[in-house]
């Protein structure tokens, strides 16, 4: 089944991960019809892409749990993120999450959701092939991955709102499930809704000054993940 979802802007492309298979699936954004496949090896975990840049990194399970990297030009699997400082060995993250800047120059690793150390994201520089752990400390309890913000200087974290480098929480959101429009002062988010046969997931439209609630719909399947582009929002059904 689907586990994890990203947009590649610059070649408009999707990439949705398929767990069972150990593969990513590529989706012409515009058509929505897949074009291709990347097999990876192991199950997927998450994948993040940035805005600017030619590159997807992937999260995968297992003792292999390396974060990968993918040619979006060529949707070729080109290897494991290395840390030329640590000779260039792999950056593992067990069962976690990854999230990337919109220019490529910050990466995040988050481990399990917990309020515990694990749950605090790795924050790395990225320059080219060198990355460098900026040494961030944050401990809440995250029920997903990361999304920076950059033209808002902000990081986002589930529930909570932080400064660019996650030093410093900002705002508390209504949704547990938060990604920033790439160009419009708005947020996309999740949250849950009980009703009278149970729990449904709902999709909402946030303003990013106030955090008020612009729009919002209900979506009859459960909500694993959602990507934004200019003018569209791709959520993942379970």
């Amino acid at each position: 089944g689907p586990a994890g979802i990203a947009v590649s802007a610059a070649h408009g492309k999707v990439y949705v991960a398929n767990h069972k298979s150990n593969s990513l699936s590529v989706i012409d954004a515009k058509t929505l019809k897949v074009t291709g496949r990347v097999i990876l090896g192991s199950p997927v975990k998450w994948l993040s892409a940035p805005v600017l840049g030619d590159v997807l990194y992937v999260v995968l399970e297992h003792d292999s749990a390396k974060v990968q990297v993918v040619d979006t030009r060529k949707d070729q699997l080109q290897g494991p993120l290395g840390m030329s400082d640590l000779g260039n060995r792999g950056v593992y993250m067990h069962t976690g999450f990854v999230t990337v800047s919109p220019a490529n120059n910050l990466l995040l690793l988050q481990g399990q959701m917990d309020p515990g150390p694990s749950a605090t994201p790795t924050v790395f520089a990225l320059e080219g092939a060198s990355i460098t752990n900026l040494g961030v400390t944050q401990h809440q309890s995250h029920p997903c991955a990361f999304t920076i913000d950059l033209v808002g200087a902000r990081t986002y974290g589930g529930w909570f709102v932080y400064s660019l480098d996650v030093r410093e929480k900002l705002a508390d959101l209504p949704c547990f499930l938060s990604i920033p429009h790439p160009s419009r002062n708005l947020v996309i988010g999740v949250r849950k809704k009980e009703g009278q046969y149970g729990t449904t997931d709902v999709l909402m439209a946030l303003d990013e000054e106030k955090f008020s609630v612009l729009a919002e719909t209900a979506i009859s399947d459960p909500i694993l993940g959602i990507a934004v582009s200019e003018k569209t929002v791709y959520a993942l059904g379970a």
